[in-house]
């Protein structure tokens, strides 16, 4: 077994911890284990393989801090997403060229050690809890193609060291708190950039126009700063720009020539995603938006000044997905034409105000901070149409339930449906308490929908009347007494009786089964689960109140 130079055992339902024992493989050069149920700290011993080339760990529920690596001299990948490690950076060897850390519990600052790796060529941290800036010695990186550092806490203007690295691809620093000025030579400084994502921060000032001199550019995100001024009208030379977000920020159009870059924008052929809510523009929109991309799916205007009647050029978008026009000021009436093309509704805001009242506004990113991008160390439930994670969410940081939908499998948008229109006409004690809703897209482009509970930390009852008792962990679930499952088949019949005859709406569940009963602190019933449900006609009733009406 000493000879075994490689091990792969991703996506295995392997649970327990990680054998020490596997620091004996002296010969070692690949080891995987993602994607499994692993529990534990990471092996010391793993840190003294010194053939070791590619160490996978992803997606489980280790935790503690990260041992060092430092000898580990032939590593080259080391990929430790999605756990709950805590702690800072480890040591690392010199010739690594991928790290990724992201969606984990590491504190503390980057390291400017980190720059000694000059052959590094992806450092992947986001979804963590990093504070600080990002170092100065960069600039000492000669390979770097990736820096994700998304979704932390670091602060500071914008990197002046990143302008040194020429080889970066794809940059992503959204939701930190960076602040100023973007510096005016970023394109020129950053050439064979894809990716530039620094939405969620602080920044202000014009957008640079040298941005376009990276003409690479697929994805431009700088939603939610403060930029003002115009966008500017050479925008159009990103002829490979399929993403562009200028969402929530203050740029204006008011004039035919602060109006320009639509025109500019038609030379962009590939667009896809065009988001400009929240923004100044002003007056009626350019008959120019009608030369834009056919492959157009997404194009929002919410949220602005815009005035006029229906803008004509939408009918050209044979391929739109996302129509957003609200809380503008146009006029007259919504063209027939509108009818003929596939739009249909998937932001939050079509569904939520439907449910009655205030239900808080949560987006994509949000629900991916929540559960630190969705990592199987946050996941506590699995369905035909849909996964469960636990998170931490709102601004009085309370513990939630998300359901997100798998939106691939037959059905499941059909589900996501049949829970909201379920749930915004249902009230009662219990019945799983909603809290929102989310209909958007996802990093990728890709819909997204999802619903978010209180969450039930005493989990379901299927769980709670199979545990195994002499089990430590669940010997005091698995201890109900006689009395305990009277309540709970009372709070259950009260959920139906209600369901079934007291609202407005008949609806029956069609799913009523022991996981679908969910459990608060005091042991209350919830029934969740709404996404067969249907809603029934009372034809009893309604023969009823005929025969009356003719009596």
């Amino acid at each position: 077994m000493k000879r075994v130079t490689s091990l792969g055992l991703p996506n295995r339902r392997l649970v327990g911890n990680i054998s020490p024992s596997l620091g004996n493989l002296t010969f070692l050069e690949y080891l995987d284990l993602s994607d499994n149920r692993l529990t534990g700290q990471i092996p010391s011993s793993l840190g003294q393989l010194s053939r070791l080339q590619v160490l996978i760990l992803n997606n489980n529920t280790l935790h503690g801090a990260i041992p060092t690596f430092a000898n580990c001299s032939d590593l080259n990948a080391l990929f430790l997403r999605g756990n709950n490690l805590v702690g800072e950076f480890p040591y690392l060897p010199v010739r690594l060229e991928a790290l990724d850390l992201s969606s984990n519990n590491l504190s503390g600052t980057i390291p400017s050690s980190l720059a000694n790796i000059t052959t590094l060529q992806a450092l992947v941290c986001g979804f963590n809890n990093i504070h600080g800036t990002i170092p100065d010695e960069f600039a000492k990186f000669l390979n770097l193609q990736t820096l994700h550092a998304h979704v932390n806490h670091l602060r500071g203007s914008f990197p002046h060291a990143i302008l040194n690295i020429s080889t970066i691809v794809e940059l992503s620093l959204t939701e930190n708190r960076f602040t100023g000025e973007l510096p005016l030579n970023i394109g020129s400084a950053l050439p064979k950039l894809k990716m530039f994502a620094i939405g969620n921060n602080f920044f202000h000032g014009h957008i640079p126009s040298s941005l376009v001199n990276a003409t690479n550019l697929g994805m431009v995100d700088i939603a939610n700063n403060s930029f003002t001024g115009v966008v500017p009208e050479s925008i159009g030379r990103l002829h490979k720009l399929y993403w562009l977000n200028l969402r929530l920020n203050k740029l204006a159009a008011r004039n035919k020539k602060e109006w320009k870059f639509m025109d500019s924008l038609g030379n962009c052929t590939v667009l896809q995603y065009l988001y400009l809510a929240g923004n100044q523009l002003e007056g009626s929109v350019p008959i120019s938006l009608g030369n834009l991309s056919i492959e157009l799916k997404d194009l929002d205007l919410r949220l602005n000044q815009l005035s006029g009647g229906f803008p004509s050029g939408i009918a050209n978008f044979q391929k739109l997905i996302l129509l957003g026009l609200s809380d503008n000021h146009f006029t007259g009436q919504i063209p027939e034409w509108l009818g003929t093309l596939k739009v249909k509704q998937r932001r939050n805001p079509v569904i939520l105000p439907s449910f009655g009242k205030k239900y808080p506004d949560v987006s994509y990113n949000d629900l991916a901070r929540a559960t630190k991008n969705f990592s199987t160390s946050n996941l506590i439930g699995k369905g035909s149409f849909s996964s469960v994670y636990q998170g931490i969410l709102f601004q009085d940081r309370i513990k939630v339930a998300i359901k997100v939908f798998s939106l691939e499998t037959r059905g499941a948008q059909n589900s996501f449906f049949a829970e909201c229109n379920v749930l915004r006409n249902v009230r009662h004690r219990n019945l799983v308490p909603v809290l929102t809703a989310c209909s958007s897209i996802d990093s990728k482009g890709n819909d997204f929908m999802a619903v978010v509970y209180k969450f039930m930390p005493r989990g379901d009852l299927h769980v709670l009347l199979h545990s195994i008792q002499n089990d430590e962990h669940t010997s005091s679930l698995g201890r109900i007494t006689l009395g305990e499952r009277l309540c709970i088949l009372v709070d259950v019949a009260d959920a139906l009786e209600y369901l079934h005859h007291n609202n407005q709406r008949r609806i029956v569940h069609c799913d009523i089964k022991p996981s679908n009963i969910l459990l608060d602190e005091s042991l209350t019933a919830h029934v969740g689960d709404f996404g067969l449900a249907r809603f029934r006609v009372d034809f009893t009733a309604l023969s009823s109140t005929n025969s009356g009406s003719t009596s």
